[in-house]
């Protein structure tokens, strides 16, 4: 999974143009957030997508499209799985949340360790 962002000075269609290259070119839009700042009007965009984007130059597609000035900046992020050590003591609720996203991959962790102050909490963290 990647992250592309972008910021521009908005215009009507983006979201549209913005759409229909990562759709021509097979990759998936994940999720997606966007914000106009209202006095300056620029825009601004992040996307969680998925595809194989390795053939193609994405940013400079996007780029040609939205036809933008030099305060056009467009970043594509590789989005890698963040490696986690968990400070935990009695209360099982937030760590047993924690753990059950990670095994199920809703949160992109990998936990490496689980620290506590008491041993309450063992029997969960070898569970998971």
């Amino acid at each position: 999974m990647k992250i592309l962002k972008i910021k521009c000075i908005d215009q009507i269609g983006l979201i549209s143009k913005i759409s229909t290259v990562l759709f021509e070119n097979n990759i998936n839009m994940i999720k997606i957030d966007e914000y106009v700042e209202p006095e300056e009007k620029i825009f601004f965009f992040r996307a969680e997508i998925e595809g194989d984007d390795s053939k193609i130059d994405l940013q400079q597609k996007i780029k040609d499209i939205l036809a933008g000035g030099p305060e056009t900046k467009i970043e594509l992020i590789e989005l890698r799985q963040k490696k986690l050590v968990i400070l935990a003591t009695k209360e099982p609720h937030c760590l047993g949340d924690i753990l059950l996203r990670s095994k199920s991959k809703a949160l992109n962790i990998d936990v490496k360790c689980v620290i506590a102050n008491h041993d309450y909490l063992e029997d969960l963290t070898r569970k998971l």
